[in-house]
């Protein structure tokens, strides 16, 4: 979505230095601070702030949890307020302060969204998180953080910097639990897209382009519509979880290993990302792409597979594996691998971009 202009230039590189140039690309990209640029363009667009307020399974999750959490002199942060919908929804339940915070200019339409609304105890600071001092701890920070690959807008980096510095002991983040997933998923026909180089399209082979796309690992990673899913392949149970209130930054899972039992027949088309956040014990809002609505904010992550679709029947073993940094997205691999049950002795199936090892083939690029 958002390209240095610098790359136009790669074309004059030798194919070695081109391939060194777009891995230092995908490496600055990745960067908190690269992130905090494009973050600050992107959610000052108002449209985008349309979409997130006219999603009703997202606004009414919130107002359904703050009054059960916010006590009535509570201070309150509210992270990323944007158009202010949340600091709004918290100022209800309480006397105390509610700050607002953002570090784009869309706070300017929030300023002006609790003027016309007469709400007088939020106090608005335009900055990033790191950089907010307060003279008081909060009571509750209240957020929404959550990108569509749940780490991909540093949500446990910036949240446990607030917590740290500004949140009481035994105080409340909202939403504080969650649960990750990375599901085997089969797409509907007309939403499978292979890789451009598994690709022959009426005699012409696209193959010698896998390593023109060695070092872009956003090439294997798409975002699609609830609509696009045909089926998951195992259950839904996470693969990871925690808790806001407790973890660091440096406490992230940095590999992530499990097995599943395959409930149907069908192909391995790619890995669903998506989880549940809770803001209370019984309200929570989920990505599930089987429980997501069309016209939600967020949009189900795929991790490609670098070879064709993997074949699986009831009761195959599914293996994955992921590794990588949560919050940096280019830094993401993954693998699966299907274990069949045939009594035929039929050998394990795998999706990979490297040379085999082990039975096993890894894809390095997410």
């Amino acid at each position: 979505m958002f390209a240095f202009p610098i790359e136009a230039l790669s074309k004059h590189f030798s194919p070695q230095l081109q391939r060194l140039f777009e891995w230092f690309v995908a490496r600055v990209r990745s960067s908190p601070r690269f992130y905090r640029m494009v973050n600050k363009k992107f959610f000052s667009d108002l449209t985008r702030h349309e979409i997130m307020l006219a999603d009703s399974s997202r606004v009414d999750a919130y107002a359904a949890a703050l009054p059960e959490i916010v006590k009535p002199t509570d201070t309150v942060i509210d992270l990323g307020t944007g158009t202010g919908i949340l600091a709004f929804l918290a100022a209800r339940n309480t006397t105390g302060k509610v700050h607002a915070l953002e570090h784009g200019d869309v706070i300017r339409v929030a300023e002006k969204v609790a003027a016309e609304n007469g709400i007088t105890n939020v106090v608005f600071h335009q900055r990033h998180s790191s950089n907010l001092q307060l003279d008081e701890r909060a009571d509750v920070l209240v957020h929404e953080q959550m990108g569509n690959y749940l780490f991909d807008e540093q949500m446990v980096t910036n949240l446990a910097d607030l917590r740290n510095r500004l949140l009481r002991a035994g105080g409340k983040i909202v939403p504080g639990r969650f649960e990750f997933s990375i599901s085997p998923v089969q797409l509907k026909d007309d939403n499978l897209v292979p890789l451009i180089w598994n690709q022959e399209v009426h005699g012409i082979r696209y193959a010698g382009l896998a390593d023109a796309l060695e070092h872009r690992p956003e090439h294997r990673r798409m975002l699609l519509r609830p609509g696009a899913f045909e089926a998951a392949l195992c259950d839904d149970s996470p693969c990871y979880e925690f808790d806001q209130h407790a973890i660091e930054p440096t406490d992230l899972a940095h590999e992530i290993t499990f097995n599943c039992t395959a409930t149907r027949d069908g192909r391995v088309d790619g890995l669903a990302v998506w989880w549940r956040s809770y803001l209370t014990e019984d309200v929570v809002i989920t990505t599930s792409p089987f429980e997501l609505a069309e016209h939600s904010n967020w949009w189900i992550p795929l991790l490609r597979l670098d070879s064709a679709s993997l074949p699986v029947h009831n009761g195959d073993q599914v293996s994955v594996k992921w590794r990588g940094d949560l919050e940096a997205l280019n830094t993401w691999s993954w693998s699966v691998s299907v274990c069949p049950t045939d009594p035929a002795g039929a050998p394990p199936v795998s999706a990979g971009a490297e040379d085999a090892v082990m039975g096993e083939q890894a894809n390095r690029y997410g």
